[in-house]
């Protein structure tokens, strides 16, 4: 089982829950003729259609398929096709444990890492279920496929959007910038029509001051001469 829960820190340091075994190739653990016959009898479905147990090589191909190969120094990692029991589906419920908590997965929001854990256990699951019903593990081929276009299609949703705002937010501080300017620009302009507007009317008031002592004296000098007159 030690392979089984092997996390492949030589690949990327990632956890790795998949079923691996060193080395070039294994030979797929499956049932004898007996026990293939046995269960080629008991799918016959309800259609009239018997279930047709594939042949070892088309079960290492399926099982590669689900789970490629991996490069690691000194050689292959290639999908086991031996078939686990009750034993090493604890001890693999203990390793996902074990990883979540050595990467310190976070529950929430989006992980990328806890993303790369549940993927490898749900591959892991389809290669146990593709051992046992191989139709079933290609059924959750197609999901687990399915699953991940959709993934990828909101991550490119996620990135456009974050381009598209961090765009709008680049031109925002632009356009901030140029405002701020603008307003700098009209509050200078109003400072300088303030002092203009207070020169004014100091002018103004000296104006009247002049025009107030001027009639003063014109009335002085009339009634002056008002005065000879009579």
């Amino acid at each position: 089982m030690a392979n089984l829960l092997q996390l492949t820190s030589s690949v990327n340091q990632q956890p790795g829950l998949s079923g691996f075994t060193p080395g070039s190739f294994v030979n797929p653990v499956r049932p004898d003729s007996s026990q293939s016959s046995s269960h080629a009898s008991k799918g016959a479905s309800k259609k009239g259609r018997l279930y047709i147990a594939p042949t070892d090589s088309n079960l290492i191909e399926m099982t590669r398929s689900i789970i490629p190969n991996r490069l690691v120094k000194g050689g292959e990692m290639t999908v086991s096709t031996v078939i686990r029991g009750r034993m090493d589906v604890e001890e693999l419920e203990k390793g996902l444990g074990e990883a979540l908590d050595r990467f310190q997965v976070r529950p929430k929001p989006v992980c990328s890492l806890r993303s790369v854990i549940y993927s490898e256990l749900f591959d892991e699951l389809i290669r146990q279920v593709t051992l046992e019903r191989p139709e079933r593990g290609l059924f959750l081929l197609r999901v687990r496929d399915e699953i991940r276009l959709t993934i990828q299609n909101h991550l490119e949703v996620f990135r456009s959007m974050s381009n598209y705002g961090s765009m709008k937010l680049g031109e925002a501080e632009v356009n901030y910038m140029e405002l701020e300017d603008t307003i700098k620009e009209k509050k200078e302009r109003r400072e300088a029509l303030k002092t203009r507007v207070e020169e004014l009317e100091r002018k103004l008031v000296h104006i009247e001051n002049e025009n107030s002592n001027n009639r003063i004296e014109s009335m002085r000098v009339y009634d002056k001469y008002k005065s000879k007159l009579r």
